[in-house]
């Protein structure tokens, strides 16, 4: 889905996010493209068919594309891995949120009580509108000391929280924002409760519609996609604009992250992740096909 101004509401968050960062760096001009020395990486040991051709796709949905993209793909079903400079560390933006909700379900879990309505009452509007106020006050509530020990107990090895009151500038990577997702659809998850883990996928099921764009893109009818987005102009490097979420619905599980930075505008960020989030579909979208006895086939049935 291409921006359009009909979509302008969900610029709204943005100013005031931007607003808020913009003492965070001193200005310079936007950065030139990074060059891409990174190769797309794709591999299945049971289907090294679909993962040669996703990974044919995702070269092409990269090719011409200004600015740097990353981005991990992780299909649970086929056991297909993709990567693209999945450990390039860059700015969260609004994605941010999502390591957010988990560590208040975390910090709930160790309290041993159930999310609070106090924290649902900011937690919907933070993911489902992307309330930056509303992460505000939940950063604070957990407080810097607890969402560290929630990065390193969720395995976030490459994750760095932004300093003070910047929720917004702390830096992540796509292999980290998969083991976030990974963490939602996992019911051995240590994070959370099966009740404050259903109650975040649910969250992430009813984001505005305004802000569905990104990994929804060319997602097969039928498919259930939650996701969370981010997007901040900065001062250097031009646009971060990122789409994270899960794929399910018809025995699908998948889950994708994208991540840009260097964009000219939101709208050329939102393309290059929605190219790549088109090509991940029309490899993946379909169900893995099953055998009469249930297991997943493989390309050599």
């Amino acid at each position: 889905m291409r921006v359009t101004h009909a979509a302008a509401p969900r610029f709204l968050p943005t100013v005031t996010l931007a607003a808020l960062l913009a003492c965070a760096l001193p200005g310079q001009a936007a950065a030139a493209p990074t060059p891409r020395a990174a190769a797309v990486t794709c591999a299945s040991e049971d289907h090294p068919g679909i993962a040669r051709q996703l990974e044919r796709g995702l070269r092409t949905a990269l090719q011409g594309r200004p600015g740097t993209a990353a981005f991990a793909v992780h299909d649970a079903r086929r056991g297909l891995d993709c990567s693209y400079h999945a450990g390039r560390r860059i700015e969260t933006a609004s994605v941010a949120k999502l390591m957010i909700m988990q560590a208040v379900a975390y910090r709930a879990k160790l309290e041993h009580r159930t999310l609070s309505p106090s924290e649902k009452q900011q937690l919907r509007p933070m993911i489902t509108a992307s309330d930056n106020n509303a992460a505000s006050r939940l950063w604070s509530h957990v407080g810097r000391e607890r969402m560290q020990r929630f990065v390193e107990k969720a395995g976030l090895g490459d994750t760095e929280l932004g300093w003070g009151r910047y929720w917004g500038l702390s830096q992540t990577t796509a292999r980290d924002q998969l083991i976030l997702l990974d963490h939602l659809t996992r019911k051995d998850s240590p994070l959370a409760t099966p009740a404050s883990r259903a109650y975040m996928r649910d969250l992430l099921a009813h984001i505005r519609t305004g802000q569905r764009w990104g990994v929804t893109a060319g997602a097969p009818a039928g498919a259930r996609v939650r996701l969370k987005n981010g997007w901040l102009p900065r001062p250097s490097g031009g646009w971060r604009v990122h789409s994270v979420g899960t794929v399910g619905g018809g025995d699908r599980d998948y889950r994708i992250a994208v991540l840009t930075t260097g964009s000219a505008s939101m709208d050329t960020g939102v393309r290059t992740v929605e190219r790549v989030a088109r090509a991940v579909h029309a490899e993946l979208g379909d169900p893995a096909p099953q055998s009469r006895e249930g297991r997943v086939l493989t390309d050599q049935d």
